[in-house]
């Protein structure tokens, strides 16, 4: 695999491109994280050694072509990929680092590497012949062994042509906007998948650096096969004790609206005035709750006086820990800085999130009222309607689009800021963590006790630091603070 730097590249084909499609606009991509990439296509020999023995069903010689170990494999689908990809991320697991995983590239992060820095048709310029790649046109007619022909400027090889590859991507025609756009990730749901590349059978201009398909992604054809990334993909454990650990994701830094829009049903109209926020760096975030044995293994011992159990619904260790004050939870934090001490890159540290923050994972890129849509019912999460009047165990509830649990209802997190009604003004706002003083501190995400329209994406609530209440908890974040 050969690692790609971070950058900023123009995805898409100008106007005048020969071959050029309506699905191409260009516009400027910027990628904030480096990753690997394959130096080659995904080989048969290399498909075998890792799906020998699979439990689902799928031949480890699938392809068309077979018996060839070093041609690509094909006629494997985007599902089969990721059968593929969750045994090699199996069988490397005493390998990988904290956080890395084995995943098909984005399409972004596919056109990034295919370019390799040019801006032409191709990566060696504006035309093709068969010396260049294997399409319809060099005669061949089936695969060849990868490597056949000349790498890219970055030193990949069959970026074009022997066989489309797999992304990551549902399929849309049309390209998000921005200027530039950052670390797209494609639509969140949809019916194909995003194939680039061309193939062995495919005409020249179709193996366009710009050039994309889709196909279903169940399909599995003798012009398919793949090329594997190798990413951090966000997740982040920490042990803090031999059976009880904390798992964090990792929140790319982005733009959003935050407060609420003056049609939603529910407002208060004082304290959630729309406006772009921008947070410029990125951030890791409880996946759950804090635990009632996750601040027990922390707070036992605590010289402070405080009790490591508080818990108006105790002895339950998977609910979220409650009646914990926004001043007990500096302590929690401390505690927890000095036990992983040994583990934190330097100017690293556990903190509570921003409001800013939090309401970002919390919509994890929607813009409806509620992560999931606009309305609330009694199987989205644990509130007043719910019926079950105390709080329940983390992650009962489906997760939003970033895989964060039980951002609404439950119990109220507590975050770092001072409250005020009003938001700081100008456009975007960019990394605010609220007043420099106040009385009270922000709360977020409504809890059991709450109807639905308190446990909004938008709700904020103020809270006195020193109080403990049954249905107030917090979520822990992991940044670089300096």
């Amino acid at each position: 695999m050969i690692w790609v730097e971070p950058g900023t590249f123009m995805m898409g084909s100008p106007l005048t491109e020969s071959g050029r499609q309506s699905d191409e606009t260009q516009h400027q991509v910027t990628l904030t994280q480096g990753f690997y990439l394959g130096k080659y296509e995904v080989t048969q020999a290399q498909y075998e050694a890792v799906m020998t023995g699979n439990t689902d069903g799928l031949s480890a010689t699938p392809s068309y072509f077979s018996n060839n170990p070093d041609r690509p494999v094909e006629e494997v689908s985007w599902d089969d990929a990721q059968v593929f990809l969750t045994r090699l991320n199996a069988k490397e697991s005493s390998n990988l680092p904290s956080g890395w995983s084995y995943v098909l590239p984005t399409e972004a992060q596919w056109e990034y590497a295919c370019r390799a820095d040019t801006t032409t048709a191709y990566s060696w310029g504006d035309s093709i012949t068969a010396n260049n790649a294997n399409y319809s046109s060099s005669g061949y007619l089936q695969t060849r062994d990868v490597g056949n022909y000349a790498a890219n400027p970055w030193g990949f090889f069959d970026m074009h042509g022997n066989v489309w590859e797999w992304n990551a991507d549902w399929y849309q025609a049309d390209y998000p906007t921005g200027n530039p756009v950052v670390d797209p990730a494609g639509p969140a749901s949809g019916s194909y998948r995003v194939i680039r590349g061309g193939s062995w059978h495919f005409t020249g201009t179709g193996l366009r650096s710009a050039y994309r398909y889709d196909l279903n992604p169940s399909y599995g054809v003798s012009g398919i096969g793949f090329r594997v990334g190798f990413q951090f993909t966000g997740e982040h454990s920490v042990d803090l004790n031999s059976s009880v650990k904390l798992d964090m994701l990792w929140v790319e830094p982005g733009t959003f609206m935050m407060g609420s829009p003056t049609t939603e049903a529910g407002r208060n109209a004082n304290r959630e005035d729309e406006h772009n926020v921008t947070l410029t760096q990125g951030f890791y975030l409880g996946k759950y709750e804090v635990t009632q044995a996750q601040y027990e293994a922390v707070m036992t011992g605590n010289s402070d006086g405080l009790s490591a159990t508080p818990s108006q619904y105790g002895g339950n260790p998977n609910r979220p820990v409650e009646k914990v004050s926004w001043n007990d939870i500096q302590i929690f934090l401390t505690r927890l800085n000095a036990l992983q001490s040994a583990n934190i890159p330097a100017g690293w540290a556990y903190v509570l999130p921003t409001e800013s923050q939090w309401e970002y994972a919390c919509r994890a890129g929607t813009t409806t009222a509620y992560s999931w849509g606009d309305s609330i019912t009694a199987s989205n999460a644990n509130y007043l309607s719910s019926g079950i009047g105390q709080t329940t165990d983390v992650g009962q509830y489906a997760a939003n689009p970033w895989g964060f649990f039980d951002m609404h209802g439950n119990v109220w997190e507590r975050t770092a800021d001072w409250y005020q009604a009003a938001y700081p003004t100008s456009n975007p706002v960019v990394d605010p963590i609220g007043p420099a003083s106040g009385s009270k501190r922000v709360v977020r995400g409504g809890s059991l006790y709450e109807v639905g329209t308190s446990v909004r994406s938008a709700k904020r609530g103020p809270s006195i630091p020193g109080n403990r209440l049954s249905n107030i908890g917090f979520r822990v974040g992991f940044q670089n603070s300096q």
